[in-house]
């Protein structure tokens, strides 16, 4: 077979096909690809306001809201 080691898995006595007496990395010319923009639409969330029925106070959760009006108790 010889010295080329990239070879050395063609059988020997087989036809070598078209691989030729040199090993050569064959890359294709590469061209960009466009890549299509997700259009991603915002959702608004309802906004739901914790507001203190007693006071001016607005809490940022129902957790909040019940913790403040355990100070008008």
């Amino acid at each position: 077979m010889g010295n080329n080691t990239y070879r050395d898995w063609i059988p020997a006595g087989e036809d070598t096909g078209s691989q030729g007496d040199v090993f050569k990395d064959y890359v294709p010319p590469t061209q960009p690809v466009k890549k299509e923009e997700l259009k991603v639409e915002e959702v608004q969330e309802p906004v739901v306001e914790f507001k203190c029925d007693k006071c001016d106070f607005v809490a940022k959760s129902a957790f909040g809201l019940k913790a403040h009006q355990r100070k008008h108790a």
